[in-house]
């Protein structure tokens, strides 16, 4: 009588997914050195920028004249990229917990998971941007713009966050 046993144990690859986890990453944001990534730059951390004689006249020129006293424009922080990601922990780790086994098993690619939490992360980060209201705008923006809301005018920077596993 001849016995043949087939084992079923899936430990390697489990182990071989675990490591193309570990060796990949969901990056979300700017990844380009563009004038959006600027932009969002200024917003996420603030700036202070010194005001030129041909920036004083061009304020001027357009209706918000500078006092002579007037050194440097202040654009003050406004973190929606860090407190997203903030707020978003709990609803990743949610999308974590309910994939990961698949991750583990093969059935999901490392590069699949790690997209569905960064796209998560992405949307809680754009909802959140939508939701700042503080520190308002200065007047003076509001006039430019036609409207009050304080990462928002085109909403080019919000829709160029990007997901980027490597």
């Amino acid at each position: 009588m001849k016995v043949t046993v087939k084992d079923k144990n899936r430990t390697k690859k489990a182990i071989k997914n675990i490591q193309q986890l570990s060796k990949k990453k969901a990056k979300v944001g700017y990844h380009n050195n563009d004038e959006i990534a600027m932009i969002a730059g200024v917003h996420e951390f603030g700036a202070r920028i010194k005001v030129t004689d041909k920036m004083r006249a061009y304020l001027a020129a357009t209706g918000m004249p500078l006092k002579g006293s007037t050194k440097e424009i202040v654009i003050p922080e406004r973190s929606f990229l860090r407190t997203g990601a903030t707020l978003a922990e709990k609803d990743v780790q949610k999308i974590a917990e309910k994939y990961f086994v698949d991750a583990i098993a093969g059935d999901m690619s490392a590069e699949k998971f790690l997209e569905l939490l960064g796209e998560e992360l992405k949307k809680v980060i754009q909802e959140n941007a939508e939701d700042i209201s503080k520190p308002e705008n200065h007047p003076y923006t509001v006039e430019m713009k036609g409207n009050s809301d304080e990462l928002e005018d085109t909403g080019r920077m919000l829709k160029s966050i990007e997901v980027k596993v490597k």
